[in-house]
C-alpha cells in the first residue's frame, strides 16, 4: 500500500508590511510590488504551527488521536530546550503514546520531517503521522534578509488510505556549503551576499538533488505539471529551474513569496499547498526544499480524492492582510524597544 498526504494545511499571519516600505526606510529606492508577512506581537513558531496542523487535520478528516506521531521542523522554536511537537500534541488532541519529534538547525527542516514521518508509515509503525514546518524569520534591520524574511507554517497530515496525493518517491543532495548560519549567543542569522548563496548554494543543490530523483523514479522534466520550491527569493528559483529544464509556468502557481515573503521551513510547504489547491488528479508535483548545503526532492502525485477534498486555503489566507508600517514590525519584532 503506498503512502502520501490525506490532507493539508497552512497559516498565514493577517499583518503585512509592504517591501518597498522597508526600502523606503532605509532610503533604497524599490518599487517592486512584493510583501511579506509580519508575526503578530504574541506570535511564534509554534502557535502558528498549531493553526496549520488544525487546518490539516480538518481537512484530512481525521480524529486527532489516531494521529501516531509529530513531526515537527523550526529553525526558530521558541525554547532552547523543550520540544514543540509535544505543545503541538497537547493543542491538537493526540494520544499520550504518539511519537514526538522535533527537526531543527536547517530551512529544511520541515523535509527532513517529512522524510521522517514517511519511513515510520512505510515501516508499518504508524499509521497516519502530521509533519509540521513553521518558521517566524527575522532579518537584520537593512540587510538583505530584512526584505524577505517572514512568517508562517505549513502542515501535511500522511497515511496510506483515503489519499489525495501519493509520493512516488524522494531523493537528496548535500555538501558542506554555508551559506546562513546563527550560534548560540546571536539572535538573528548572519548570511553571505545574496548572489553567492544562489550561484553556490542554492541553484547547485537543489538541480543536483531534482536531477537525481528524477532518475531515480525514471521521470523527466515534462511528465512533471507543476514545481513547488523553497523561495528564499524568488529569483534564486527562477535560477534554479533554467538549469532542470523546467519552464516557468510551472512554478507559478506555487510561487508565494512574492506575497508572504520568505517564511523559512514553511516556504516550500505553503507552496505545495498552493499548488494542491488547483491540480487535478494525475498532475504529477514536483517538490524541491534547500537549506545550508542540502536539497530534498519528492515527486507528489495527486490522485482522484484531491477532486472530493477542494479547498482554497492559501489564497483565502494570502487575501486576508492588514498592512503595519516598518516602526511596527519592528517593535513586534522586539528589535525596537520604545523607552519609557
Amino acid at each position: 500500500m503506498v503512502s502520501g498526504i490525506v490532507g493539508y494545511g497552512v497559516y498565514i499571519p493577517w499583518c503585512r508590511i509592504k517591501v518597498a516600505d522597508i526600502a523606503k526606510a532605509w532610503e533604497v529606492p524599490f518599487e517592486f510590488p512584493i510583501e511579506k508577512t509580519v508575526p503578530f506581537y504574541d506570535e511564534d513558531s509554534i502557535t502558528m504551527a498549531v493553526e496549520a496542523s488544525l487546518n490539516a487535520i480538518r481537512h484530512a478528516g481525521v480524529e486527532p488521536t489516531k494521529i501516531d506521531a509529530i513531526f515537527f521542523g523550526t529553525t526558530t522554536n521558541p525554547y532552547l530546550e523543550k520540544q514543540g511537537s509535544s505543545t503541538l500534541a497537547s493543542m491538537i488532541g493526540t494520544r499520550n503514546d504518539a511519537m514526538l519529534a522535533d527537526f531543527a538547525n536547517s530551512a529544511r527542516c520541515s523535509t527532513v520531517a517529512l522524510s521522517a514521518c514517511l519511513d515510520a508509515l512505510n515501516s508499518g509503525r504508524i499509521n497516519y503521522g502530521l509533519v509540521v514546518g513553521a518558521d517566524m524569520l527575522i532579518g537584520r534591520p537593512g540587510e538583505a534578509t530584512d526584505y524577505l524574511s517572514s512568517s508562517g507554517a505549513g502542515a501535511l497530515v500522511l497515511g496510506k488510505e483515503e489519499l489525495i496525493a501519493e509520493i512516488e518517491g524522494s531523493s537528496s543532495y548535500a555538501t558542506d556549503f554555508t551559506d546562513t548560519w546563527r550560534s548560540e549567543d546571536i539572535r538573528l542569522p548572519m548570511t553571505t551576499h545574496p548572489r553567492f548563496s544562489r550561484d553556490y548554494g542554492y541553484t547547485p543543490h537543489v538541480t543536483s538533488a531534482v536531477k537525481g530523483l528524477m532518475e531515480k523514479i525514471g521521470k523527466g522534466p515534462d511528465d512533471f505539471k507543476f514545481a513547488a520550491f523553497s523561495q528564499p527569493d524568488p529569483g534564486y528559483v527562477m535560477h534554479a529551474i533554467r538549469g532542470i529544464g523546467i519552464s516557468p509556468d510551472k512554478v507559478a502557481q506555487g510561487m508565494v513569496s512574492q506575497f508572504i515573503g520568505n517564511p523559512g521551513s514553511a516556504s516550500v510547504l505553503i507552496a505545495l499547498a498552493a499548488i494542491l489547491d488547483k491540480a487535478k488528479s494525475g498532475e504529477r508535483i514536483l517538490m524541491a526544499s534547500y537549506g545550508e548545503g542540502v536539497s530534498d526532492t519528492f515527486s507528489i502525485l495527486p490522485l482522484g480524492k484531491i477532486e472530493e477534498k477542494r479547498q482554497n486555503v492559501v489564497e483565502d489566507y494570502i487575501e486576508r492582510k492588514k498592512y503595519v508600517d516598518y516602526a511596527t514590525y519592528l517593535r513586534w519584532n522586539r528589535l525596537l524597544e520604545r523607552v519609557r
